[in-house]
């Protein structure tokens, strides 16, 4: 009897190992990093992946939020240590970048886009997501476009433009620019950051200003960068004292002390949730006309490194369908509506995606903002080309950093796009 007793015993516990083995050996975990750290939007990620975990029993998701001006450093050690992410959410800066370095699986990205229909995304958005032309190494998730959010009501009140070109800005920034009553006439980024990088994009594009030639070579020492430059610090002296950013940009506006803001369409939701009174009184400038005409945007997209395992990178790519599918990918961008816009086209004419008080309050200027995004440019998509090095230099921060010293130090434009010429150059090993 006693016999008996430990052979059923032992084969229950030969069962159960076998069993966990059996588990174990198909659990996958994947790793995901996310530029989305404030708390509202970590804990609506979560809850889809919750629903994935659900349908997937056999795969784990570890969230790991990483703030945009942590993720160059992070992503360098990382990378040295040979442990990337298996799943990571990166502006088009840094596709280039780990792309140009052979370190995104590309196939699984194609796996993705073609499983939805690659006529399905904006054309814009997939350009962002190639190193090289037709080779594409993320996904495209959401994206958004910047421009010049300004005072309807003070611009009509004394009889202005819209802000659309420079010479209306600037008669803009210097009417409104009245310090002793600390009121300023517009904010532009100055500080050693991406912002800074980001609002400037803009105005050198429409002076027909390029970081690169035709060849690739850098160019950012040109006549029209120079020109550009100097138009970009005229403005800071309309601005608040001292570097600026976005936020020093955002909580001026937000309490009556500035006519203009170069932002994101980020600021949708900023205005709806802290200054709702100024939403109606507010309007945005998404071109910009000079001797060319500009629009600037960025798409964020989804990466899988070539270092996950086989199991891994179909983890992955299962997680990415996933995030795709209608409803889940709305839930998404609707933590930030009119901020995250739909790079698909069927969900950019979904019901379901407009179904949002804020999105509504908008109107038209919502399926807009969408459209802005197919046309889209950024430094490294220049002259109808790719030039992914651009995303060392982005790493670096280098144009925040040659303004900071411009605004510091009191250096000319020429003595800036000179410095901001060579550090890229020394950045590029050149």
């Amino acid at each position: 009897m006693r016999i008996g007793s430990k052979l059923v015993v032992s084969l229950v516990v030969l069962g159960l190992l076998f069993t966990v083995g059996a588990v174990s050996a198909h659990a996958v975990t994947l790793e995901f990093w996310t530029n989305e750290t404030t708390e509202e939007r970590l804990a609506v990620t979560r809850e889809i992946i919750a629903d994935f975990e659900a349908a997937y029993p056999d795969i784990q998701v570890v969230l790991v939020p990483v703030h945009e001006s942590d993720l160059p450093q992070k992503l360098s050690a990382t990378i040295a240590a040979r442990r990337l992410p298996q799943v990571l959410l990166l502006g088009a800066e840094h596709v280039m970048f780990l792309g140009k370095e052979g370190l995104l699986d590309g196939q699984v990205a194609e796996n993705v886009i073609s499983s939805i229909g690659r006529e399905d995304f904006l054309e814009g958005p997939i350009r962002m997501t190639s190193v090289r032309e037709g080779e594409i190494v993320a996904v495209p998730f959401h994206g958004w476009v910047q421009g010049i959010w300004y005072r309807t009501d003070w611009f009509e009140e004394v009889g202005l433009a819209a802000p659309t070109t420079w010479e209306a800005i600037r008669t803009a920034a210097e009417y409104f620019y009245n310090p002793a009553e600390r009121v300023y006439g517009i904010g532009v980024g100055t500080k050693k950051d991406h912002f800074a990088t980001q609002a400037f994009t803009q105005f050198a594009f429409s002076n027909n200003a390029y970081m690169f030639d035709v060849d690739g070579n850098l160019a950012f020492n040109s006549p029209e960068m120079v020109e550009a430059i100097a138009f970009y610090k005229e403005l800071a002296g309309f601005g608040a004292p001292g570097p600026q950013d976005y936020r020093d940009g955002r909580a001026l506006y937000m309490s009556d002390q500035l006519a203009m803001i170069v932002y994101s369409s980020f600021f949708m939701g900023t205005l709806e949730a802290n200054a709702p009174h100024l939403v109606d009184k507010t309007g945005f400038a998404s071109v910009m006309e000079h001797t060319g005409k500009a629009t600037y945007g960025q798409v964020m997209s989804i990466g899988v490194p070539v270092t996950a395992t086989p199991a891994q990178k179909e983890a992955a790519e299962k997680f990415i369908k996933f995030l795709m599918e209608p409803e889940q990918y709305i839930k998404y961008v609707h933590m930030a509506p009119g901020g995250m816009l739909p790079v698909r086209r069927s969900i950019a004419a979904d019901e379901r995606y407009y179904d949002n008080p804020l999105l509504q309050l908008f109107g038209e200027q919502a399926a807009d903002l969408i459209a802005g995004l197919d046309v889209a440019q950024a430094f490294g998509f220049e002259h109808g080309k790719i030039f992914p090095q651009v995303g060392e230099i982005a790493a670096r921060f280098v144009i925040g950093d040659a303004f900071t010293q411009m605004i510091d130090q009191g250096w000319s434009a020429e003595q800036t796009a000179e410095w901001a010429h060579q550090r890229m150059k020394s950045v590029l090993g050149q």
